[in-house]
Parts: structure tokens; C-alpha cells; sequence
């Protein structure tokens, strides 16, 4: 059992997970997915003290691992003479002691160990980034060992068929020495040739190249196994951190085209040798998005305001020619100064204008059947006489239809306008004792009316009384 870090396998979407592992502080612990060091706060948070949250929900058994990592560059307590010691600065140092030893014994157990048969145990995980072997005795990379042993498969093979063929002739002709003698050189040839073909999967070249991802021709051996499509490592043999790797696209004679993806080290050299390689491994997982970098200045232009013909297609390059038309609704003509004289034509299938000759009195819209479409029409021909019921020859309201007495002020209507409305010889007045509205009155026999004085010709007769003179 780990005592510094656990494993946790994710459920399909999981974010949240706890662990139970003791630490001194947040800044010691470390979480890791499927191998890959996640960084905080982009990738994970602390939730609460035992329990962390990826910022995106984990895949389906995906593991998830809490590792604990206790500094031991310096003491977490420091002690001086006189100090007093509580038991917080006491724990804190023996934790420090215990957790780094821990952390130690798991380092230990997850490393390739010597186990008690005298043999290295790497516990059944795979060892990866081996070097280039060198040695009889160096360990061979996989890729090698698949071209070596297809290699050694194909000579084994023909080896055995030479060895097949040998024995049948000495059967066959068991009493002819020179015959089996020849057999025999045959299986030594197929040796040989094991061995020759162990040694065409290695070439040099001394082409001055530089390193890049690019296509690359070198000058090498000929008879090599550099067929096109195999994959071929090619390093300097000053420092083999300097290489090209690739896919043969052309072998010819001495002359060898690779087509380079993977690259390492810089530089440019003409000490290389070639060794037949696998194919590069899978790309890790991609580390997090960049800051998004600082929004451009806005623009500092004005919109036109260019009035352009309208066709049944689009715009056309002119301005309009008729100021007294209104541009369509349905297009944008910018400010419009100059109105275009667009969509008149009865097939045009647009919105059309329309003209005082169009407008139908009653409804206000196109008096033509043909035309089904609702047209506009100009403010100067708003009048009576182009379909607006009220309004008179100079499209004002009708004086007639302004009139609202109940609100006219009380005392507001002068002498002047009560006679422009009775006429001469007039008075108003009411015979009633209520408060009624006053009436117009008619001067009967005997009576006129002179200027302001009321005069009365004839005699007799009884009293006459009239209310209200104004």
C-alpha cells in the first residue's frame, strides 16, 4: 500500500474525488491524470481539505492520482535557544520527517527494483526511452528487434530450405562427395547471408544536412533494407541527441530520400548513420489553451450615405433622380436625400410608389386591379382631393371639425365673435328664470336695435322683461 499518493479510477463525467492521505500543506499536493501532471487552478481545485475537483469531468476509467510531495530542502520548524516549544512546531517537524520518509519508500517500491533472485523487476510496466544499444549486451528497442527478427526469419528461413535441398542431394546421391561438399558451402552461403542482412539494416552518410522537418536526401550505401515506406532513424554520430527521424519515400542506387516528421536537437552535420526504426509513438495529450490575446482598436469609419437605383436584383451604380419618390422599406438606401424612382413598373413584383392618379379616395391605396402590391404617396399629396376625407385644399383640418366647446374657457368669447356669429339686429338672451344656455333672439313688431340702445315704437301693452343683455 502507497502511503504518499492513491489512485482513483473516474466514472464516466466524474469531477469530484477524495483521498485520504495527510499532508502539511495544499501546496503539496499534486494531481495527475492517466500519468499526465494536471496544472492548478486550470485543470483542478481543492473543494475542501480532502477532496479535489477537476475543472472538466473526467472519461470512464480514467485514473485520477493524489500524489503528496513533502519539501526537504529546509526544515519546516525552525529552533532557536530559549524558544518555547508547542506541540503544533513538534508535530510539524516529525510529520516533515515521516511524510518525506514515506514519500521515499513509495519512490522505492515503483522503481525498477532488484528482487531476491539477483534480477531487475520493472513489475510488469513496459521501459520506455531506451537508448540507441551500442554493446553486445545493451537492451534492444522493440522496433529493432521486429525488423531483426523478420530479418533473421526471412535467412532462417532460407537457410533451412538450402539445409532441406543439402539433404535431399546427399540422399539422393550419397556417394558423391563433391556433391555433398557443394550442399554444404550452400548452408554456409545462407549463414553469411543471415548475417549480411543483420548488417543492411545499418548505413552511414557523410551529406551535410541540416536538421529540419523537411525532405532530406542523403548519399549512403547501396543494398541496404531502406525500401520506400520504411521507417528509418538517422542520427550524428558526435551526439545522437541530434537526429532526424522519417519515412523512406525513394531508395536508388547510393541515393535515399526520407521524408522527416520528428526532429531533435539543431544543427547541421555530415556524420550520420541510419538505422532501420519503428514508427514514432502517439502524440500526448495537449497542454492548456493560451490567454486569448489583447481585442484590436475598433474601427474609426462613418457609414456612407450614397442613395442608389434599386433594381429587382440588388443596386445599381446611380443615384436616383426624382426627389419628390420615397425609397423602398425593404432596402437599406442610406440617408435619403435623393430618393430613387425604382419599382413602378406594374411587373416589377416589388413595392411600388404612388402617384395622386393612383390613389383611391376611399381606401388609399393603388386604384389599379392589376397592381396587388401597397404603394406610398407624397406628403404634398395628402389632401382632400387625393383621398383625405377633412382636410381642405391647403391639407389642413377642416375648420368645421375643430370645434370643441366644452373646451372653451368661461369669459374666453368676445363681443366681436357673438355678432360674427348672430349677424345684425340680434339679441341673445332667454326668457327662462333658470339658469338655461341663451338663445338668439328675433326683434318682434315695435322693437330695433341701435348701436347699444334698444328701441321701441307704438304704446300699450303690458310689462316686458328680457334676461341676460350682453
Amino acid at each position: 500500500m502507497a502511503y504518499s499518493y492513491v489512485d482513483l479510477v473516474a466514472s464516466a463525467g466524474q469531477q469530484n474525488f477524495t483521498f485520504a492521505i495527510p499532508y502539511l500543506s495544499r501546496d503539496n499536493i499534486t494531481v495527475f491524470k492517466n500519468g499526465v501532471l494536471l496544472a492548478t487552478p486550470a485543470n483542478w481545485t481543492f473543494l475542501m481539505a480532502q477532496v479535489v475537483r477537476l475543472t472538466v469531468g473526467a472519461t470512464l476509467n480514467d485514473i485520477i492520482r493524489v500524489k503528496r510531495t513533502t519539501p526537504i530542502a529546509e526544515p519546516i520548524v525552525d529552533y532557536s535557544n530559549g524558544s518555547v516549544l508547542g506541540e503544533a512546531d513538534l508535530d510539524a517537524t516529525a510529520l516533515q520527517t515521516l511524510f518525506s520518509a514515506q514519500e521515499v519508500a513509495d519512490s522505492q517500491a515503483d522503481n525498477i527494483h532488484m528482487n531476491a533472485s539477483l534480477q531487475w523487476d520493472a513489475l510488469g510496466f513496459p521501459i520506455i526511452n531506451l537508448g540507441l544499444p551500442v554493446d553486445v549486451d545493451d537492451a534492444a528497442r522493440k522496433g529493432e528487434m521486429d525488423a531483426t527478427e523478420a530479418a533473421t526469419a526471412a535467412s532462417a528461413a532460407a537457410a533451412s530450405a538450402s539445409a532441406s535441398s543439402a539433404s535431399s542431394s546427399a540422399s539422393a546421391a550419397s556417394a558423391s562427395a563433391s556433391s555433398a561438399s557443394s550442399s554444404a558451402s550452400s548452408a554456409s552461403a545462407s549463414a553469411a547471408s543471415a548475417a549480411l542482412t543483420v548488417a543492411n539494416m545499418t548505413g552511414t552518410s557523410t551529406t551535410s544536412l541540416l536538421i529540419a522537418v523537411a525532405s532530406k536526401v542523403f548519399t549512403t550505401q547501396a543494398g541496404k533494407f531502406f525500401a520506400a515506406g520504411a521507417w528509418l532513424l538517422i542520427t550524428s554520430d558526435a551526439n545522437p541527441a541530434n537526429y532526424m527521424h522519417g519515412q523512406v519515400t525513394a531508395y536508388s542506387g547510393t541515393s535515399l530520400t526520407v521524408n522527416v516528421t520528428n526532429i531533435g536537437g539543431a544543427g547541421t552535420f555530415a556524420d550520420w548513420t541510419i538505422r532501420v526504426s519503428g514508427t514514432r509513438g502517439s502524440l500526448g495529450v495537449a497542454g492548456a489553451q493560451g490567454a486569448q490575446g489583447i481585442q484590436g482598436e475598433p474601427g474609426t469609419g462613418t457609414p456612407g450615405s450614397t442613395v442608389v437605383t434599386e433594381t429587382a436584383f440588388g443596386q445599381a451604380s446611380t443615384a436616383g433622380s426624382d426627389p419628390a419618390l420615397y425609397s423602398r422599406v425593404d432596402h437599406t438606401h442610406g440617408t435619403p436625400t435623393n430618393p430613387v424612382t425604382a419599382h413602378e413598373a406594374a411587373g416589377d413584383p416589388h413595392t411600388q410608389y404612388m402617384t395622386s392618379a393612383e390613389v383611391d379616395t376611399s381606401i388609399g391605396v393603388h386604384a389599379g386591379a392589376a397592381d396587388p402590391h401597397t404603394g406610398y404617396q407624397k406628403e404634398s399629396e395628402k389632401d382632400l382631393a387625393n383621398g383625405y376625407a377633412g382636410l381642405d385644399a391647403n391639407g389642413e383640418i377642416s375648420r368645421a371639425l375643430c370645434v370643441d366647446t366644452a373646451a372653451i374657457a368661461a369669459g374666453a368669447v368676445t363681443g366681436a365673435k357673438i355678432f360674427a356669429a348672430g349677424g345684425n339686429g340680434m339679441l341673445l338672451g332667454t326668457s327662462e328664470t333658470t339658469n338655461t344656455p341663451a338663445v338668439f333672439i328675433t326683434l318682434g313688431t315695435n322693437l330695433s336695435l341701435a348701436g347699444t340702445t334698444l328701441n321701441a315704437s307704438g304704446g300699450g301693452g303690458g310689462a316686458s322683461l328680457i334676461h341676460e343683455f350682453w
